[in-house]
């Protein structure tokens, strides 16, 4: 059994000793838990959203399941080739429609034949508008326009 401590001058190191080592183990797992934090974060945003997707399509899943004879792997495979086939072909379409306009600007500036179309009556009113608009000194332009967010330099 269990013995007693013979006396109080026994029972406070044991107590401080068991403090200390209960101390070390707590400020240990908050360092790893802290490392482990740091090792993560950059995929936490990741990680959301392959829970909001996990969520959002088990119903999807499990119906498909149903259909197929209750067969999870070529429901999640169905799933699989579904979703790369809707991310995959409008990049496909995009990218191909980017190098073509790409070879077609390159081709006019090549043949100096690119047009560049006049700006609509509404930016023209606008324009002059701010033309005439009064002018001021450079000092309070640099301060408005720092004041405004805006990066100017002279």
């Amino acid at each position: 059994m269990n013995r007693l401590p013979k006396s109080n001058d026994d029972l406070e190191p044991r107590i401080a000793a068991n403090l200390l080592e209960v101390l070390i183990r707590a400020g240990l797992i908050l360092i790893l838990a802290i490392i482990c934090y740091q090792v993560f974060s950059p995929f936490m945003i990741l990680m959301l959203w392959a829970v909001i997707l996990a969520v959002a399509l088990y119903p999807l899943h499990q119906w498909i399941a149903r259909r197929v004879g209750g067969r999870q792997g070529i429901a999640s495979t169905f799933l699989l080739i579904v979703g790369f086939v809707l991310i995959a072909v409008p990049t496909a379409m995009l990218v191909n429609s980017l190098g073509d306009s790409v070879s077609e600007l390159i081709h006019k500036v090549q043949t100096n034949s690119l047009q560049i179309p006049a700006p609509p009556d509404q930016v023209r009113r606008h324009l002059r508008r701010a033309a005439r608009a009064p002018r001021c000194s450079r000092s309070k332009c640099a301060f408005r326009a720092a004041r405004a967010g805006h990066g100017i330099q002279w």
